[in-house]
């Protein structure tokens, strides 16, 4: 063989390696892709895995459902003893909970649990005041948690409306207006986001050809921008009044399809 090309043979064996070995160490790692949904703000993902260990449990446990809510902390701690026992009422709520299907999980990424499995007759959602608080620039649960925008919460109110319909078809869907906020710690002041969020929500339910339950206007201070003092303990949970005024409207359409 040519001496020529034995040094060139011998080159490309020893020294193209080395070379490619020394460029891969130059270059930078490529950070691993993030996934869509990622754990809550800190405080509450603890709650989040307990509670949804509670449901499957539930679940294994319930045989028909007429009727559901699903959501945040409001939803949670729900009074069902309140409600006429004709009712078939179920709650699946964990405290702290988003509208999820963006950057940290939510009720859109646990939707199997908390409703499909169920085949409610018909399902309440009350989600989103969680969202719209953690948004402010004011208002931070942790250091790094940084919810959605409306615009990526309105993809995920949509989102969960067309998982349902697959899902369950024959469910009727009422996509509660998130509630006012009172004046109690300064949570008034989120309210004009509140009317904001309000009147997209509703705008995607008529696109979507579902139901559109209006809470806000109910819970209202007479003449005010606010919640009425005496429906919540703190100016975001409900008092026993304030779930009272929530199940009388429930009322209006569970019984009103009687």
């Amino acid at each position: 063989m040519n001496i020529y090309f034995k040094v060139m043979i011998y080159l490309m064996v020893t020294l193209i390696p080395t070379h490619a070995q020394e460029l891969a160490e130059k270059e930078p790692a490529q950070p691993a892709k993030k996934r869509i949904t990622l754990p809550q703000p800190s405080k509450c993902d603890g709650h989040y895995a307990k509670r949804m260990e509670q449901i499957k449990a539930q679940n294994a446990n319930t045989k028909t459902v007429e009727n559901l809510i699903i959501g945040d902390s409001i939803t949670e701690v729900f009074p069902i003893k309140l409600t006429p026992k004709k009712w078939n009422l179920h709650t699946r709520g964990i405290s702290g909970d988003c509208v999820g299907g963006w950057k940290y999980r939510g009720l859109l990424d646990r939707l199997d649990a908390s409703c499909h499995q169920l085949k409610p007759k018909r399902v309440f959602i009350l989600i989103g005041i969680n969202d719209t608080i953690n948004y402010s620039k004011d208002y931070k649960w942790d250091k790094s948690y940084v919810s959605a925008s409306q615009d990526e919460l309105i993809k995920g109110y949509t989102k969960i409306i067309k998982e349902i319909q697959t899902h369950n078809p024959k469910t009727e869907i009422y996509i509660c207006s998130v509630l006012p906020l009172g004046q109690k710690r300064g949570f008034d002041k989120y309210n004009a986001t509140v009317n904001e969020l309000n009147a997209k929500v509703k705008a995607v339910t008529e696109k979507t050809k579902t139901n559109y339950l209006d809470l806000h206007s109910v819970f209202l201070e007479k003449g005010k921008t606010h919640m009425q003092p005496a429906l919540s303990s703190d100016g975001i949970h409900l008092t026993k009044a304030g779930y009272q005024v929530w199940i009388e409207q429930l009322r209006k359409v569970i019984e009103g399809d009687s």
